[in-house]
């Protein structure tokens, strides 16, 4: 219990005990026990807070803040972008350009000149290939879709961003047959009895085993069927079917035309790119963190380093990083705390990103916090700014 806060609540009780006729041992002790409360009290370490920024471009600041007490300090690093400025454009980094690939935030940074950066998407890192969870959408193509859909970052094709979580349906066409195929997935192992699309984006090959039917699709043509582990043109894709889907490659014959269509819920139509992330931390200017609704571990209410992004009414674009997992320079943050803290730097909404030991910045080339694992870690995907 804070000793204020002690001390408030000591005195509180005191004030009707200590009058005249009280037990006077009673009384001493009450009296004894406030003082110490107070001592305590004006004893602890006040709160400080030391900001340092610097102007990257017009329209994007970095900050870098030291806050806490000696006991509980953290550091935290932000990036505020004006997307209104036409000249600002923020979109995802994929590791070396594909999905199911690591690669550190600064070199993704080096490959594609972007000015500034955060990691992304939360990946499985134990899977071959270790893939983002939820939604990637890259220049208006959705290159990963899994069934677990988290809180979504989404930048419109007039740059601003919405945050939340959207409904996605992602179809094939055979419009001389008027067939219309829904998809199970994008660029992720096939499943049992799945349906699977298959882009460049994931690699050589599906990579899947021999109990399934593929057509590999050319531009806009069947100009093959086959079995499994097909190689994916790198002007066209791949559908895959499993188990009770098999029957519907009977659908494709060579030479048939076929089309890709998808649909994104009311508010995400004109989203040009998006990378999932979670969860939510705050609706509306008011913290509300979605750990359980959105399947993450009890772990993530303990304190850890954290990567945010933000929405602001004025416009502005907030990326932040905070420190964690070292002692006397910088404890990290819970959900709620995070949450807390992207209501008072300006976010009307905001959500988590990938944290722990991928949480990183890279400003002009250069990692400007400090990562937990003492190094960069490599991941799956980050979001860049450009100038």
């Amino acid at each position: 219990m804070p000793p204020m806060f002690f001390c408030a609540m000591m005195r509180c009780a005191c004030l009707p005990l200590l009058r005249p006729g009280s037990p006077r041992k009673a009384r001493l002790i009450l009296i004894h026990l406030c003082l110490v409360s107070l001592l305590l009290s004006q004893c602890r370490p006040a709160l400080s807070e030391q900001w340092w920024g610097r102007k990257l471009a017009p329209g994007v600041d970095y900050y870098h803040i030291k806050m806490g007490t000696p006991q509980w300090p953290n550091h935290v690093h932000v990036l505020k972008i004006d997307v209104r400025d036409s000249r600002r454009l923020i979109r995802p980094l994929l590791a070396y350009d594909h999905i199911g690939r690591l690669e550190k935030v600064s070199q993704m940074c080096h490959r594609t000149t972007a000015l500034a950066a955060v990691n992304g998407s939360f990946y499985i890192s134990n899977k071959n290939p270790p893939l983002p969870i939820g939604l990637v959408m890259l220049d208006g193509k959705v290159l990963q879709k899994t069934k677990l859909l988290r809180t979504t970052l989404g930048i419109k094709s007039d740059g601003q961003a919405i945050i939340g979580i959207p409904r996605i349906r992602y179809d094939i066409k055979l419009p001389e047959k008027t067939k219309r195929l829904q998809l199970w997935g994008i660029n992720r192992p096939r499943k049992q009895d799945e349906v699977v699309l298959y882009t460049p984006e994931y690699g050589r090959t599906t990579r899947t085993n021999r109990y399934g039917l593929e057509v590999l699709v050319v531009g806009d043509r069947v100009v093959q069927k086959s079995s499994s582990n097909t190689v994916i043109p790198h002007d066209g894709f791949v559908i895959s079917f499993h188990g009770q889907s098999r029957y519907i490659r009977d659908w494709f014959e060579l030479g048939d035309r076929v089309l890709r269509s998808f649909e994104l819920s009311d508010g995400w139509a004109d989203v040009y790119h998006a990378l999932s992330g979670g969860p939510r931390l705050v609706v509306d200017g008011e913290v509300s963190v979605t750990h359980a609704a959105e399947n993450f571990g009890r772990s993530y209410r303990s304190p850890n380093p954290r990567t945010a992004v933000g929405t602001a009414p004025d416009g502005q674009l907030l990326f932040v990083v905070v420190d964690g997992r070292q002692p006397g320079y910088s404890v990290g943050l819970t959900f709620p705390e995070l949450g807390r803290l992207m209501v008072r730097m300006g976010a009307r909404d905001a959500m988590g990103l990938d944290s722990g030991g991928s949480s990183v910045m890279v400003v002009k080339g250069q990692v400007v916090n400090s990562p937990s694992d003492g190094r960069e870690r490599r991941v799956s995907n980050g979001i860049g700014v450009f100038r």
